[in-house]
């Protein structure tokens, strides 16, 4: 048998195993999803944001009165230093240095809270996406639902649908929510 017989028959039996998997590939039901609109545009977005704001303002206020007084004093120092003794001038900028020191300390402390407190909320966001995007995949018979994208026609994209998934799981655990407290 020659070379090219050999050749032709190779892939005259590739395409015949392929051709399966392509009429298959043909049919597969695909759609496009894009989290950040999602988690940007979800009502829990929302409940995040304003959930941090209640969870941080007093610690946030209590920063601010702290700045306010090193502030004050360090106000205090400069005016009045010719009129301080040097111990007096020196005491209140060990004061000022250990008040900063402090600050740093708390704000630290305070936007890594935050940051870990804010992570886990949208932790919980993202879970909720991919949850609600798998139920609606499922109950509209997509084959796959791509996440990234180089490119995507607008036939395939189902953001907003599922962004409308999105807000009427998020009304129902809130009526939920309200029928538990009642």
């Amino acid at each position: 048998m020659s070379r090219m017989k050999v050749i032709a028959l190779s892939l005259a039996a590739a395409a015949l195993v392929a051709a399966p998997h392509a009429v298959r590939a043909q049919d597969a039901k695909v759609g496009f999803v894009n989290v950040q609109f999602l988690m940007t545009n979800s009502p829990q977005m929302a409940e995040i944001q304003e959930k941090l704001q209640t969870e941080f303002a007093p610690r946030e206020a209590e920063f601010q009165v702290l700045v306010e007084e090193l502030n004050a004093k360090a106000d205090r120092l400069e005016r009045d230093r010719a009129l301080m003794s040097q111990q007096e001038a020196t005491a209140l900028e060990r004061e000022l240095t250990q008040g900063e020191i402090d600050a740093n300390r708390r704000q630290t402390a305070l936007q890594e809270d935050f940051n870990l407190r804010r992570d886990e909320l949208l932790g919980q966001l993202q879970q909720t996406i991919v949850s609600e995007t798998q139920k609606f995949a499922e109950a509209e018979g997509f084959d796959l639902i791509v996440a990234s994208a180089l490119y995507v026609d607008d036939s395939v994209d189902i953001t907003t649908q599922v962004l409308e998934a999105i807000r009427a799981a998020a009304e129902t655990a809130n009526g939920a929510a309200d029928d538990a407290s009642d």
